[in-house]
């Protein structure tokens, strides 16, 4: 094949089929598709479909942070100091040697339970 193509001769179609061709570029493997798998591989290549999967999921997170507003929310707060001796004794107030403080607030708690009412 090489000599044909540097002289411009390109066997018949016959011939190339017929004949064991030296020198020939080799064939391509084609794979076998089913329809399937075939539409599957189009969906997955597919840019307009995954650009709207996107889009599907920034709303659902959309959706996800709107709801978290309307939830119950519980936080809580702690503090808690020790002094030492040697810090004691440079203070000239008279102060604990442990102190600690806490907070606990919830807020939204009368809707769930509103809720819950209903629900029963």
């Amino acid at each position: 094949m090489t000599t044909a193509r540097a002289i411009g001769l390109y066997p018949d179609w016959r011939v190339l089929t017929k004949a064991a061709l030296v020198g020939a570029a080799p064939v391509a493997d084609f794979r076998r598709l089913s329809l399937t798998r075939a539409a599957h591989e189009a969906v997955a290549a597919n840019l307009d479909l995954a650009a709207e999967d996107r889009r599907v999921a920034a709303g659902r997170q959309i959706v996800r942070e709107s709801r978290a507003v309307l939830r119950p929310r519980v936080s809580a707060t702690g503090v808690a100091e020790q002094i030492d001796l040697d810090e004691r004794l440079l203070v000239t107030l008279e102060r604990a040697d442990h102190t600690a403080a806490g907070e606990i607030y919830g807020s939204r708690f009368y809707r769930v339970y509103r809720a819950l009412l209903l629900a029963s």
